[in-house]
């Protein structure tokens, strides 16, 4: 057996290990040791020592002094620990992490984490004289690939083959409505709908836009994992759209799909890349550019150009 075949039989191994479930089988947590040491540091910045103590006032005021010093995802992490010790020790009346007014209050906090931890690297790496990987104006330095149609099937079938459903979802969605990781991980269950036998997913604000501005994307040829969601819908009623969803989960995952598949290794694989390739595809059937530029909410054409352009 060659060494890439052990290789990718160790990475298959440890990405089954990586992301076995805790008790209520939606949240997961790459190991205990990242879980306990996440709750130590809430316990410690709030100066509290059991979960019944911390109230949502108090998690929240803890990740507002977070912003702007770690990527979004570190919140993602203190909120999936949150999660698993109220689950662990309290009653479900008393799990407050899963209510509306958390998500929408979280949410918010998480996409301004995102907004202001690119702001400051950007302006670091301008400061240093140092060009942004993927820029428009320097497209060919470490830009991102394009998950095409192609690799979205690879990727899909990747993470069902690591029993994790509600991510070869997220790949159908991101990809068919040419979203970015935050629209989809903000998104709950009120903001589906079907409409004219075509499915919409709303999304809030978005990258150049103000955060007043309300969009319905059309989710477009995946009816049959819509109809699924929308199912949900109607048994949930309320709550994420994808609860327990991780953001470190889903990129490693799509990076192991990349070196399994051979995916071209000069260019960087992340979930963005998703929207790369359904922008690619779109020009590549042919649709004109106003379209594109109006299903994939892109202001400014050269912003439109860079995206689609073949790779």
């Amino acid at each position: 057996m060659g060494d890439m075949q052990i290789a990718v039989r160790e990475g298959k191994q440890r990405g089954i290990d990586r992301h076995r479930k805790w008790q209520d089988r939606d949240l997961v947590v790459k190991t205990a040791e990242d879980y306990h040491r996440d709750w130590e540091a809430i316990k410690e910045a709030t100066e509290v020592e059991h979960v019944c103590d911390l109230t949502e006032d108090m998690f929240l005021d803890m990740c507002t002094t977070l912003i702007g010093k770690y990527h979004e995802s570190r919140l993602e992490k203190f909120r999936g620990a949150l999660k698993q010790e109220q689950i662990a020790q309290l009653p479900e009346a008393d799990h407050w992490y899963k209510t509306e007014r958390f998500r929408m209050r979280f949410g918010g906090m998480v996409k301004e984490a995102a907004t202001l931890y690119r702001q400051i690297k950007s302006q670091d790496a301008r400061e240093a004289g140092v060009k942004e990987p993927g820029a428009p104006d320097d497209p060919d330095d470490g830009q991102r690939g394009a998950i095409q149609i192609a690799k979205v099937v690879q990727l899909a079938t990747r993470f069902k083959e690591l029993d994790l459903p509600m991510y070869a979802k997220g790949v159908a969605v991101t990809y068919a409505g040419a979203l970015r990781h935050e629209e989809l991980a903000g998104a709950t269950l009120d903001d589906l709908k079907r409409e004219n036998r075509k499915y919409y997913i709303r999304v809030t604000g978005g990258k150049g836009r103000g955060e007043n501005v309300i969009e319905w994307v059309w989710i477009e040829g995946i009816d049959n994992t819509m109809e699924i969601l929308m199912r949900e819908k109607e048994e949930r009623g309320h709550g994420p759209l994808f609860d327990g969803w991780n953001q470190g989960t889903a990129i490693d995952v799509v990076k192991w799909c990349a070196m399994e598949h051979g995916w071209d290794r000069n260019r960087r694989w992340d979930w963005h890349c998703l929207r790369h390739g359904r922008a690619v595809d779109w020009r590549e059937q042919g649709m004109p550019q106003e379209e594109r530029m109006r299903r994939g909410r892109w202001l400014d054409r050269r912003t439109e150009e860079w995206y689609s352009r073949p790779r």
